[in-house]
């Protein structure tokens, strides 16, 4: 975390031409219990608004009860509540506990929701109790991506709180390769005033709750000069490195804290977009295009003191003005789990 506010300079690795998507644990519904009330419309569709997705990421499989076998299909709406997925038919093979797995896993963005579409009476059982459930009028039809599901603007007909015996499981994903790919610069103007490489050793890494690990890392820097005003730059810094965490520190997620044993070592890939505007120095200390030097931090995770480089400083004159426009980093641990810390929010940890 506040590699982000302070460490423009610290972290990581780049493959020039990969777009990757990382991705951890997500959940997106309720649990796939029985409960005990069934739908007496059909051939209409309801929203579950309880557990909205709480970040982006791909959803491969979905647990529900059945207390009958009436065909039906799950419907995934954005928040304005557009409809963007509806699935297949779907046929219970028994009452009970079913699992439905989409040919494709399906994306989903933070605070996107899960509905039904009941194509005779209900399937998925529900109970009058959560947040306020959207649904469209008896034998409405079969809803179409693009359709509109709210009860504020005619298409959808009441609300009313329930919760739906079905959840969805899938992996969160941080898209850091688009965010910080060249495409990214709109405004770009030619080729890049700075294209680099270089190695950062001995930095710290900070969470929620303090520092946690020390890193090594590579990263790969471009600058393009913009049309979006005199002497403004558009940056992009992509990272990829490793990770030690160290015994007694605290977990560095926004959740419940847990202190580290140290043996949570790891990768972490990601990096930011920036605009820099100011002046280019006439004489840049570094070289602006190929391999830079090896720089060695020397931090010390207990007294925190660091010896940091800014890369900025080596290029544009100390008037200059830096600032992000988007960052993220995701933390893969193996066994010990999976941290994403970016501008669009913090999910997961490493303990």
């Amino acid at each position: 975390m506040n590699k982000i506010l302070k460490s423009i300079f610290s972290l990581a690795l780049f493959f020039a031409f990969v777009m990757p998507v990382f991705a951890a644990d997500l959940t997106v519904g309720n649990d796939s219990n029985a409960r005990p009330n069934i739908d007496t419309y059909s051939n209409f569709t309801i929203i579950d608004t309880n557990n909205p997705a709480d970040f982006s990421g791909d959803l491969v499989s979905f647990s529900y009860w059945a207390s009958n076998v009436n065909a039906f299909r799950f419907v995934v709406v954005d928040d304005v509540s557009s409809v963007i997925w509806v699935s297949d038919e779907i046929t219970p093979e028994y009452i009970g506990v079913n699992t439905f797995e989409p040919l494709t896993p399906v994306h989903v963005e933070k605070d996107w929701n899960i509905g039904l579409y009941f194509a005779s009476t209900g399937t998925v059982p529900y109970v009058y109790d959560g947040s306020a459930s959207y649904w469209t009028p008896n034998n409405f039809g079969l809803p179409e991506v693009g359709d509109v599901i709210d009860p504020e603007d005619g298409f959808g007909s009441s609300a009313t709180d329930r919760t739906y015996s079905f959840v969805a499981i899938g992996e969160y994903t941080l898209d850091w390769g688009s965010e910080v790919n060249a495409s990214a610069c709109t405004n770009k103007i030619g080729k890049p005033v700075i294209n680099i490489t270089m190695k950062i050793k001995n930095d710290i890494d900070s969470g929620f709750h303090g520092y946690w690990a020390y890193d090594n890392n590579n990263r790969q820097i471009q600058v393009w000069k913009t049309t979006d005003g005199e002497n403004t730059y558009c940056a992009i810094a992509r990272y990829e490195g490793q990770f030690d965490a160290q015994k007694d520190m605290n977990s560095p997620g926004a959740g419940d804290i847990s202190t580290l044993d140290g043996d949570e070592d790891g990768t972490f890939q990601g990096g930011y977009r920036a605009t820099i505007t100011g002046n280019l120095l006439e004489t840049p200390l570094w070289e602006t295009k190929g391999n830079v030097e090896t720089i060695d931090y020397e931090c010390n995770i207990v007294t925190t003191v660091c010896t940091y480089v800014s890369w900025v400083d080596q290029y544009f004159e100390e008037t200059s003005i830096f600032s992000y426009n988007w960052w993220g980093w995701i933390y893969h641990g193996g066994s010990h789990g999976t941290w994403i810390n970016a501008e669009e929010g913090s999910v997961g940890n490493i303990e």
